[in-house]
């Protein structure tokens, strides 16, 4: 039994547009569930049904084979961490992680345990007397989990927890949020719009846009073999070349597309494309070529040290077969 199931779920706000358009999605006992999508695509939305913050327009929510959309948030079961940490400001961290706690009118003993468990889980013993105002970034992002943990809920429900971090301060969360999930064995819904986030840290990846599922796999499914040419473009940095009306016999039934380390530079004889290169960008562990195609559109490649060549040249693009991907003109992958 999926510890998540939802089935055609859809929300419309103004009776017309559907925020969300008959989704349907499981989600494993114990795993890490992503949901990744651009701005507006829905994903939050769905967290929000699922944590009862929203009613659905129509469909159904089930948590552990229970069917909740009619349960308030208080009996679902699940803690909700949100990107603005949502801390109390007059209380310390001990008494920020207790009050979930303490709102259940746990016994003061338990709750006393249960958040010195916490708090040694997530490294926040040296702060528990702290307000949140003394905390950094990263502190109250723990104190916000540890709030959600200390509930034991069957599920955790991230709201892109790590946005209002800087970068290097984001690379370490990933990896403890990777760890923790590990530790606790819970299942956890993770929503962001970081493909970097989705890949690093999803077993799975569902992948939204304009509030209709259009891929569920893992990090490797989905970037090897992206079901359209929507989730081929969004997901990877940079993302899938596409080039309309190559390998069609008109130029009006598709497109194909290569990733930027699938296609090599040289010469223009025996190449798929031929090209002049309009700007080098070197990256440190690597360089990316931006070349312009003589159909005018520009594509990406991967180049390592040594074979980069002079911005104004002229070069050949080469791909081999098995690395084209073929997208017919709705959009959708082609065998």
């Amino acid at each position: 039994m999926p510890a998540v199931a939802i089935t055609n779920l859809t929300k419309t706000y103004d009776g017309r547009t559907p925020a969300l358009d008959a989704v349907s999605l499981e989600v494993a006992a114990e795993e890490l569930l992503v949901l990744l999508g651009p701005s507006g695509c829905g994903k939050t939305t769905v967290l929000r049904c699922i944590a009862g913050l929203e009613e659905p327009t129509s469909g159904e929510i089930a948590i552990d084979g229970v069917v909740v959309n009619d349960l308030p948030p208080k009996d679902r079961d699940v803690a909700m961490v949100f990107q603005n940490y949502a801390l109390y400001p007059h209380l310390s961290v001990r008494e920020n992680i207790a009050f979930p706690l303490r709102m259940r009118r746990e016994a003061k003993p338990e709750i006393a345990r249960r958040v010195g468990e916490t708090a040694a889980v997530l490294g926040l013993y040296p702060l528990l007397d702290r307000r949140p105002a003394e905390l950094s970034g990263g502190e109250r992002q723990r104190v916000a989990l540890g709030r959600a943990i200390v509930r034991r809920p069957k599920v955790f429900l991230f709201d892109e927890p790590l946005s209002n971090l800087d970068a290097q301060l984001r690379v370490a969360m990933r990896a403890e949020l990777v760890a923790l999930h590990r530790r606790l064995r819970g299942t956890m819904i993770y929503v962001t719009h970081d493909q970097t986030e989705a890949m690093t840290m999803g077993q799975r990846i569902a992948v939204l846009d304009r509030g209709a599922l259009r891929q569920v796999g893992t990090p490797a499914e989905v970037y090897a073999r992206p079901a359209s040419l929507f989730v081929a473009t969004f997901i990877g940095t940079p993302g899938m070349n596409v080039v309309n009306g190559a390998a069609f016999a008109r130029p009006a039934d598709g497109s194909v597309g290569f990733r930027p380390e699938d296609g090599r530079l040289g010469p223009r004889e025996g190449a798929r494309w031929s090209a002049i290169v309009g700007l080098v960008e070197p990256l440190g562990s690597e360089t990316l070529v931006h070349a312009k195609l003589e159909s005018g559109e520009t594509v990406v490649c991967r180049v390592r040290e040594g074979e980069i060549p002079a911005v104004g040249s002229a070069v050949g693009i080469h791909v081999a077969a098995e690395k084209l991907h073929r997208f017919d003109v709705t959009g959708r992958r082609l065998p």
